[in-house]
């Protein structure tokens, strides 16, 4: 599985939670931010996958996340 089916199932999995992509790159043991950033980049507003500002449901930063919502 690549890492864009990776982000795209752990937000599918934690439906209608925020997650930046610091705590996306912890979760999904990436070895870097920018590996999630750019499948969030990518991803965002595609489909059911929506990215604004806001509390991310891991850390409780304000900062740029992505959800998904059915």
């Amino acid at each position: 599985m690549n890492i864009a089916d990776r982000v795209k199932a752990y937000l599918t999995n934690g439906e209608d939670q925020p997650y930046c992509d610091d705590c996306l790159a912890e979760e999904l043991k990436l070895k870097r931010r920018q590996q999630a950033q750019r499948v969030t980049m990518a991803i965002a507003g595609t489909g059911q996958f929506f990215r604004s500002d806001g509390p991310c449901f891991k850390c409780g930063k304000e900062k740029l996340v992505i959800r998904f919502s059915k």
